[in-house]
């Protein structure tokens, strides 16, 4: 907001103003400006001026008192708080039309995030068993644990946000688990720390057929239960189609396919 400044004009018409005996709202009203405006003005220029009638009550706040203060701030009131009683001073260009907290007590503070309760040295929490206690930091704790599902020890964190109930190994160790929607997977840790998860109905299937799956196979779970990996109960699909509709193209297509999944047929194929 740009600061208006006086003029001489406006300064003798609020010499005017003052010498007839108007309140400081009165004065605001016809400068067309604001009480705190008028105030410091009056206050450099050596005039005198009384605050006039205040409101009884101010955003829903029993007015005390009403002060003109000799330093800088503008105009004051003394607050009563309808919530507590506490008494409270604030400047009257402060005071919102809407009814709000007027003191610390009653405003909402900040809820404080407690830190994550301390575990003792063989406590099995989720998958981890706790070996040793490291320290103590702001938010958190870290530990020495090992890795039930491996063996493996690492140091790790526990804070609030992100307890380490639901961690996966830390270590390259391959670790079985079940995943939301039913399948089964395994995940472990690559060289450079990232995440790889492989299903194991792929790795079941993969292992029957002696390779890896092309980009366009995939297992399909032949009872519909799909932690079910038994290799009886999957059976290999293919997305794969020809790219083209003509005959030709059709008939080279069906030739890769009987090269690839049963070459025993293309005997006397030429």
């Amino acid at each position: 907001m740009t600061y208006k400044l006086w003029t001489p004009d406006e300064e003798a018409h609020l010499h005017s103003l003052v010498s007839a005996g108007l309140t400081v709202p009165e004065v605001a009203q016809k400068l067309g400006r604001t009480t705190n405006s008028v105030y410091h003005r009056t206050t450099k220029l050596g005039l005198h001026l009384t605050l006039g009638p205040v409101p009884e009550y101010l955003n829903g706040q029993r007015v005390i008192a009403a002060l003109l203060p000799d330093g800088p701030g503008g105009l004051k009131v003394i607050l009563e708080c309808p919530d507590c009683g506490n008494e409270n001073t604030r400047l009257l260009s402060s005071v919102k039309l809407a009814k709000s907290k007027c003191c610390i007590a009653c405003s909402p503070v900040r809820k404080r995030v407690a830190n994550p309760p301390r575990w003792q040295e063989g406590t099995l929490v989720g998958h981890f068993r706790v070996i040793k206690y490291l320290r103590h930091f702001k938010g958190g704790h870290e530990y020495l644990v090992q890795d039930t599902r491996c063996g493996c020890e690492r140091k790790i964190t526990s804070v609030p946000k992100r307890p380490f109930q639901g961690l996966l190994s830390l270590c390259p160790c391959p670790v079985r688990l079940k995943e939301s929607d039913g399948y089964i997977t395994w995940q472990w840790r690559g060289p450079k720390g990232d995440l790889v998860k492989v299903g194991e109905h792929r790795l079941v299937l993969m292992r029957v057929l002696g390779r890896e799956l092309l980009p366009h196979e995939s297992p399909h779970h032949i009872n519909g239960v799909r932690d079910d990996n038994r290799p009886e109960n999957l059976e290999l699909w293919s997305i794969r189609q020809p790219p083209g509709q003509r005959v030709a193209d059709k008939l080279q297509w069906a030739e890769e396919l009987l090269r690839l999944y049963a070459p025993e047929r293309l005997n006397g194929v030429s």
